[in-house]
């Protein structure tokens, strides 16, 4: 509880990047273009939200940030709403005419689960190991049952063919044992945890035009 975070300049900053965990929100405007308006006029911009993990609570709240935007009210986004738009009153605003972005953030609270794919991967192998389990076990009964009736010359033969089957079928009934503690241990690890994630849309283009100049009287 002592120990405070130290910091210090670097030149690099690494950046990792995973394709098993996406983000757990999208959003993103409608169309990817720059969002034209002339100076002064009311700008909507509609939005499009992808949603991949459950959130806690009716709604959270996107704040936006950007210095020309600083002044847009911020947005009550219900959860699991697919669309929404941002209304710009660019007089209200001021903002000036040039080519400018725009960007929500917000925080909530999600029921996040680390890598569940890894649980599928788990049972497919849990299910391969049962079928073997099955295989080796009626391979084994069967030598048994031979090695039982086979004469006596062959039977010291067949018996330590049986032995051998009855081996690979303990062998594969505690390689059926650990795929099933292994299945249980990433079903514990994967299971959903309320976590505070940080959503940031997606930057929003907008291109502020200046009112066309006036016509000589």
């Amino acid at each position: 509880p002592n120990d405070f975070p130290r910091s210090r300049l670097t030149a690099d900053v690494p950046v990792s990047v995973t394709d098993f965990e996406k983000a757990t929100a999208s959003i993103a405007a409608a169309e990817e273009k720059a969002w034209e308006a002339e100076v002064g006029a009311t700008l909507t911009i509609p939005l499009r939200i992808t949603w991949r993990e459950e959130f806690n609570g009716a709604s959270i709240k996107l704040k936006p940030f950007g210095t020309v935007f600083a002044g847009v009210k911020p947005i009550d986004l219900p959860i699991k709403a697919s669309t929404a738009e941002v209304v710009l009153d660019l007089a209200a605003l001021k903002t000036p005419p040039g080519d400018h972005v725009l960007a929500f953030s917000g925080i909530g609270v999600v029921k996040h689960r680390v890598n569940p794919d890894v649980v599928k991967v788990a049972e497919e192998a849990q299910q391969r190991a049962t079928q073997e389990v099955a295989a080796l076990t009626a391979a084994a009964k069967a030598l048994a049952e031979q090695a039982a009736k086979a004469p006596d010359a062959e039977k010291a033969e067949a018996g330590k063919a049986a032995a051998h089957a009855l081996e690979k079928q303990k062998a594969a009934e505690a390689a059926l044992a650990a795929a099933t503690a292994h299945v249980k241990a990433m079903t514990a690890a994967a299971a959903p945890k309320d976590i505070l994630d940080f959503v940031v849309s997606e930057p929003i283009r907008i291109s502020v035009k200046a009112a066309p100049a006036a016509k000589p009287q």
